[in-house]
Order: C-alpha cells, then structure tokens, then sequence
C-alpha cells in the first residue's frame, strides 16, 4: 500500500509546483481522469486488475445513466464502489485501492489482509491510483516506485505524452503506462528540460520496444541495466543513492521491498569505460560507445534486487566467469579475441566492472603496472616459450598464498621485474581483500592480455 503515500507525496509536489490546493478528489477530477480514464477502455493508460474501470457495462448501468459516456459510466462505478467500502457495505480490496489486499482470505494476496481495522477514506484511495501511475516499468517484470520529486514530476508530466502517442499510433495497445513510464525514463529523462523533445527520442526508438500482440502493438519494455545507467547519468553525482520499491501488482501481488539505487558507484563505472574507450586507439575515433549499450547482466532484475541493492556488485558482466578465475569454473578462457570490435567493446565493460569493484587507484594502477612487468619477464620480442608457461600458470592460481609463491618464482627467475612484484605481494598481503584477489589477478591478466594484442 505504498502506493498512497507516493500519491500523497506527489499531491503536494503538484500543488508546490503549479501553485494550486488541490485536494484528491479535485487532483483526480482535474488531472487524472481525463488523461489516465476518459477514453474509450482499451485506451485506458492504466490497467488495475478487478477495478470498475475496466469491468463491462450492463444494462442495468445504461438505465442508471442513460445518454451518459462509457468512461463517465465507469468513473460513477468507481466512486459508487468507494461509498460502499466507507459505509461498511463493502470490503476493500486490491480492485479499488491500487497495490492493496484481496478482499477475501482466499484470495491469492490474502496475505496482506489483518484483523487490524484500518479506515481508507477515499482520498486514501485516489492517492493510491495517483501513486500506482507513477510506477516505472522495468524489464525484468517489476515496477519501482520512487520518493523523488523530479522523477516523479518528470513521469507525470509523460502521462499527456502516451495519450499523444496512442492518437498518432492507432494500433497501439493501452493500459501500458507503467511500461511507458519505463521507456520515458530510460530515452526522455535527458531531455526533462524540453519535454517535446524527450518525446521526440522515445518515439525515435519505441519501434524497438514495440511487438505484435494480436492486432496491436504493445511496448516491451527496456533492459533494466539501461535503465539503472539513465538514471545514474541524470544525477551524475548530485545524489549518491536514491530509495526505491520494487513490486508487481496483478492478479497475485509480488514485493521486492525498499532498496537503494547506487547512483554514484554506477555513474562511475560509466565514466571508467569512458576513459577506457577514449584512450583505445581502435575505438577512440568510432561514433560514441555507451557502456549501457554494450552492457549485459549476470543477474536478473529480481537476483540483483535480492542482494539488497543495485550497485556495482549485483550487476556483474554476463559471460565474464569464462575469463575469470573463478574455483567453480574448470575452463577459463584466456581472454576475448580483441581483433574484433564487438569483442573489444565487451572486454572494456569486464574491466570496467572489476575496476570499479577493486576501486582503489594504486591497487588499479599497480595492475597495469605488473601486467607490464609481466611482459618485461617474458622478454618482449623475443619471448621465452618457458617464461609464457609460468605467466600462463599465474591465471591457475587457487589461492592467494598460491599466487604469491609463483610471483616469488619470477622475482627469483628475473630480478628486474622485483620491485614491482614485491609492491603486488605487498599488496595482496595488506590490501587487498581475500574474496578479492581473485578479481586482482583477473584485472592483471586482461591488462596482460590487451598490451600484448597491442
């Protein structure tokens, strides 16, 4: 039922923000119902399952409101439901109060349903629908409320611009908003500034989030790590987190509950793809690389949601266990073929990942620096078959204290290399995390890896 403090919240932005009092029912008579309701109900932007809205309109109800519109029909249901749940007729449920129980104990989210009375005047109500439109889909299956007040103002004020786009696509199929929402954040929220423009760019891209479903066109929406990356680049460092709660409301209601969005610790990880990407010489003179664009997940949405928050650790690179030395994987590869781009793009995104996990600039700068000597150890040109055995034994390493003995090795086989092995021992012993120097050494060896390809 977090959906009514959303929408009580969002109240009073709107009323702040437009210098109106606006009460809930004024707000939904005003605002919300001839955007959201006052099509015909396929047309709807919003679907909540059960609700007056989208149930059929009988006979009985044509007599009650003779000459009276289907969407004006509907509205006097809802508000006729509502009167009835006050004076004790009837019970509340999820079917007018958006995100709320079932109504009976069988009901298939019954589990929210106490004896504790608790009393939901009808502003109560409407601040749930107002809340529930301002869910933001993301691939993945979830939606995610925020508390933000440009986020939300910034959805709100998107609602006008999906009725617009449903007039200029006849095919398309409503009751998508929380989809749209999605795809309003993730192509529009760089253009807040102008919204025709951010409308603009969604329409640009929305045929790639758009398929057939009978004789419609309904949107899918984006990967959710491009989501998380928009955002990111929107606040680029004037916020650190940002609280948000996942759900799925529908015929059985889901939650993910409150977790943090790690703004920072995500933006950073674009910017070090984007030095990455600007010092390559092969890439640094293509069109503009996106590390969302390049990017994919281990995790799903609900596995990363599940470690307590979305930051750098639970949007670990898909594919990158094949390159690292990880104990349960049995055939590592050595590294990506970087003579083709695509490949090269992707190897940038695995360090990136692994680069903002160690997040230390010695230990980051120590990792060139022993990939380096590395290749000094094996003798450049005229490399020593033996040599590239011990370098390739390196990445076989099982244990920390495993690593630092073949390090040893070296350092006995080539002085010259001594000081820069020592300061990796060093810190490896002081430093660097036991869980972590697994991802040390796989940052040494794609370094390794990508100046000898160079």
């Amino acid at each position: 039922m977090y959906t009514v403090e959303i929408g009580r919240q969002f109240l009073k932005t709107y009323n702040k923000k437009t210098g109106n009092n606006y009460s809930a029912m004024d707000f939904f008579e005003e605002e919300f119902f001839p955007v959201v309701f006052d099509a015909e109900d396929h047309l709807h932007l919003m679907h909540v399952h059960n609700s007056p809205f989208f149930q059929r309109i009988y006979q009985k109800d044509r007599e009650a409101y003779p000459d009276m519109r289907d969407a004006l029909v509907r509205k006097n249901k809802f508000f006729n439901s509502i009167e009835e749940v006050e004076s004790g007729e009837e019970d509340l449920g999820g079917n007018l109060g958006v995100g709320f129980m079932a109504k009976g104990y069988d009901g298939t989210t019954s589990g929210q349903v106490s004896n504790i009375m608790v009393d939901f005047p009808e502003s109560e109500i409407l601040y749930s629908w107002f809340g529930g439109a301002l869910g933001v889909g993301f691939g993945g299956g979830y939606d995610f409320l925020f508390q933000n007040e440009e986020i939300n103002w910034f959805l709100f004020k998107g609602w006008e611009y999906y009725r617009e786009y449903l007039k200029q696509t006849p095919i398309a199929k409503g009751r998508q908003l929380e989809s749209w929402n999605g795809l309003w954040i993730n192509y529009g929220l760089a253009y807040s500034e102008n919204l025709d423009k951010a409308f603009n760019e969604l329409t640009k891209q929305v045929g790639h989030h758009t398929k057939k479903s009978g004789s419609k066109l309904k949107l899918d929406r984006p990967e959710w790590i491009k989501q998380i990356f928009s955002l990111a680049r929107y606040f680029d460092g004037k916020k650190e987190r940002e609280l948000i709660y996942g759900y799925g409301y529908g015929q059985m209601n889901t939650t993910l509950g409150f977790l943090n969005l790690e703004l920072t610790q995500v933006k950073y990880m674009a910017d070090l793809f984007d030095h990455l990407i600007a010092d390559d010489p092969d890439l640094k003179t293509s069109e503009k690389i996106r590390l969302e664009d390049a990017y994919e997940t281990f995790f799903s949405l609900k596995q990363a949601c599940a470690m307590g928050g979305i930051g750098v650790q639970s949007i670990r690179p898909k594919d990158l266990r094949k390159y690292t030395i990880w104990t349960s994987n049995k055939n590592v590869k050595t590294a990506p073929n970087l003579s083709k781009k695509e490949e090269r793009i992707k190897f940038f995104t695995y360090i990136t990942w692994i680069e903002a996990m160690l997040k230390n600039e010695d230990t980051l700068q120590l990792s060139e620096e022993v990939a380096e000597a590395l290749l000094k150890y094996e003798g450049g040109e005229e490399r020593l078959r033996t040599r590239i055995k011990t370098v390739d034994n390196l990445w076989e390493s099982k244990s920390r204290q495993q690593l630092i003995d073949k390090f040893s090795e070296i350092v006995e086989e080539e002085p010259k290399v001594a000081e820069t092995i020592n300061r990796a021992v060093n810190q490896l012993m002081t430093k660097i995390p036991q869980d972590m120097y697994k991802l040390f050494l796989t940052l040494v060896k794609f370094k390794y890896h990508y100046y000898q390809s160079n």
